[in-house]
């Protein structure tokens, strides 16, 4: 035995092994090599729309980048124009023929330096077109990051912000050329470059692995970083820690997948990504007011000024990186998986802490239970849903799931140990939640109400028992009407989102709903939205799930947006189903009741608060997650308490609604991200283009 152990790799090797082979693969990746200092394309410009401006290219970053644009003066008159810190340079009118592939040849200062760092401030800018220079004029200089060069698209900034060039900008070799810089070479080419300017890289890697091995040998017991690998796996198989953190990877790597469409690269300027950049910087300053261009179409205007109805948690979290002028407007994506992480995080504590209620202390999920709540909850809701795109809103949501998850953990624990530490981390959580999206902090913080009233309950015959009850349950409640207070600060008003100063809503429009967000009337229309239509249609081609268009409402519901929704049994079956066996355990396990009672009790406000809203979306079904995260861990505990027949049919009856809601849940944010949204960059579309047709060809579906 022992001689075929010491020819078998141990653990500390493959730490080693794998941090170097994910450490190089990283910057492989994201290597781009130097750029061509002249860059010759051909340029076919479709019928312009007068008024409209496009982008050709983009570098920098937020707000500091460089944007050369072109203008449609009408259907055949176009003119280019330069943005550079301030600075605008504009070519003459020129016509042109639509479609006509027109040589040119671009020297813009920003991409010749481009991941350099050059000493001068201006540079010569020069474009060619049809061997006719149209612009030659010195420039000011952005330097920036080659991964921050972009064709076809103006993520940084500017007055195009967030629109796509409509024609087309292709090599002299053939490729047309859109999206980053990466796009100008190909994998032979950039691999070569990589070696001749990186490979030095190879060095610090090296010495990082070699750290990581360090790393392990020193704090894992040596027993453990000295085990074989096949000794060490079969010993995982039986550890819940184990297949949690396999669990937390594959939906980690699934939720980047679809968040950074197949690239992995978090640190983009997404449009409609900086507002939290921007409230943070307002905060640090002392005020709660943001530039114009932070919301767009989403600012409200009071007293000349522009504010935003977002909570300002994830501003809060941003200002140590504003501080420190890291990543201002290109974290959106990092942040979105840090809440994603953190509510899987929450789920595994929440799934640990029910099981001891239910088993004592000392018990532990089963390894493969704890991996299917993981499932249910990461692949299997519309938490993966919210990756499909990077923006204010879905990060707000995020927040928003990933604190109430842990308010909720926290009250679950001061309900079954009472103790100062349990239910000031659930006050602190539920507030934040509330700052970041209301739904999900109402929930939270009526969860710790509710374990307060029950505690408040218990002890109403003690002389001084009832004090910390009613001290929590009036905190909780101070903790809800924090929204207002922010609200009263910002606009003026108790409403945390005063329609009559928003940009977009005019008298008329506001009158069609009587000017109030919540209507009894709406009931039958929401229920029906998030209950009991389906929401989708099936297609044989890929990604076979697309949101169903919403019919006109000949109803007298008073809904001000109607977004396309699917219902959450479908959307979400396999936490729903989860939930259903949690509200059983209640009458197998005594200690399951108060606790079951308490979320339920918590649930009832936010489903009267949805359920008569005037607006219905499918991102909105993420904020009944924190709810039925809750309740299904009750359900997985409960299925891990059966034997025999029972248990099986049940985790089978789990694991198909699971699998359902997954496939569902993907194909729903594909098409999202591909047909439905605005802002998302013209590549990905492009690139789930060419996956429909790779995948449509592989099963002989039909050409589209």
């Amino acid at each position: 035995m022992k001689a075929n152990s010491a020819h078998s790799p141990h653990l500390i090797w493959l730490v080693g092994l794998a941090t170097f082979a994910l450490l190089a693969a990283v910057d492989i990746l994201r290597y781009v090599p130097p750029l061509p200092p002249m860059l010759p394309f051909y340029l076919k410009l479709p019928v312009g729309i007068p008024g409209r401006a496009e982008p050709l290219v983009a570098t920098g970053g937020f707000r500091t980048g460089s944007v050369l644009q072109v203008y449609f003066q009408d259907e055949q008159t176009i003119y280019f124009s330069h943005l550079a810190n301030g600075q605008e340079v504009v070519s003459p009118r020129i016509t042109y023929r639509p479609g006509l592939a027109y040589p040119c040849r671009l020297e813009m200062p920003a991409l010749a330096t481009a991941g350099t760092a050059p000493t001068a401030k201006t540079g010569i800018l020069r474009l060619v077109v049809n061997d006719q220079d149209v612009i030659r004029h010195e420039v000011n200089l952005t330097p920036g990051n080659r991964n921050c060069v972009y064709f076809g698209e103006n993520p940084v900034a500017g007055v195009s912000f967030g629109k796509q060039f409509n024609g087309e900008m292709i090599l002299p070799d053939g490729p047309k050329l859109q999206g980053g810089a990466s796009g100008l070479f190909s994998r032979q080419a950039r691999l070569r470059s990589w070696q001749n300017h990186h490979g030095w890289h190879l060095l610090p890697i090296l010495a990082a692995s070699a750290g990581a091995v360090w790393l392990t040998r020193r704090f894992l017991p040596r027993r453990i970083a000295d085990l074989p690998i096949r000794t060490l796996l079969g010993r995982l198989t039986k550890n819940s820690h184990a297949w949690f953190a396999a669990g937390v990877l594959a939906n980690g790597i699934a939720f980047s997948w679809v968040l950074t469409s197949g690239n992995f690269s978090f640190i983009y300027p997404d449009a409609f990504g900086a507002f939290y950049d921007f409230q943070a910087q307002s905060l640090l300053a002392g005020r709660w007011d943001v530039p114009e261009e932070a919301l767009g179409g989403e600012a409200f205007k009071v007293g000349g000024k522009i504010y935003g109805y977002f909570g300002p948690t994830p501003a809060l979290l941003r200002v140590p990186f504003v501080l420190t002028g890291l990543g201002f407007g290109l974290l959106t994506r990092s942040f979105l998986l840090s809440y994603f992480v953190a509510v899987l995080f929450g789920t595994y504590a929440l799934l640990r802490h029910v099981t001891r209620l239910m088993r004592g202390a000392d018990a532990s999920p089963a390894p493969g239970l704890a991996l299917l709540a993981l499932c249910a909850t990461g692949f299997g809701s519309t938490l993966l849903f919210l990756a499909s795109r990077a923006y204010g809103y879905h990060e707000a949501l995020l927040c928003g799931v990933a604190t109430a998850v842990w308010s909720g953990y926290f009250s679950l624990r001061h309900l079954a140990t009472p103790a100062t530490r349990w239910w000031v981390t659930a006050l602190v959580l539920g507030t934040l939640s509330v700052q970041a999206r209301p739904p999900t902090g109402l929930f939270a913080l009526c969860l710790l109400g509710a374990v307060a009233l029950v505690q408040l309950v218990a002890q109403r015959s003690t002389r001084s028992g009832w004090r910390t009850p009613l001290t929590v349950g009036v905190l909780a409640v101070a903790g809800l009407l924090s929204l207002q207070g922010v609200a009263y600060l910002k606009f003026g008003t108790f409403d945390g989102a005063p329609l009559q100063y928003h940009v977009q809503y005019t008298p008329e429009r506001i009158a069609q709903f009587d000017g109030k967000k919540f209507h009894l009337a709406n009931l039958p229309t929401n229920l029906a939205a998030y209950v009991s239509s389906p929401g989708f249609t099936v297609s044989p081609r890929f990604p076979y799930f697309r949101f169903k268009p919403v019919a006109a409402d000949r109803s007298s519901a008073k809904i001000d947006i109607h977004e396309p929704a699917a219902a959450i049994p479908g959307a979400m079956a396999g936490l729903v189903v989860l939930t259903a066996f949690g509200c059983a355990s209640c009458f197998g396990f005594q200690s399951c009741r108060p606790p079951i009672v308490v979320v339920g009790l918590a649930t009832l406000p936010l489903l009267a608060c949805l359920l008569t809203f005037a607006a219905i979306s499918h991102r909105y079904t993420a904020d009944f997650c924190p709810p039925l995260i809750i309740a299904a861990m009750f359900g997985v505990a409960f299925i891990d308490a059966k034997t025999g027949i029972r248990r099986v049919a049940a985790i089978a009856c789990v694991c198909a609604a699971t699998a359902f809601s997954s496939v569902l849940t993907l194909g729903l944010s594909l098409h999202f991200q591909s047909e439905v949204v605005w802002g998302v960059p013209e590549e990905v579309h492009e690139s789930h283009r060419q996956w429909g047709e790779r995948v449509d060809k592989f099963f002989s579906v039909p050409t589209r």
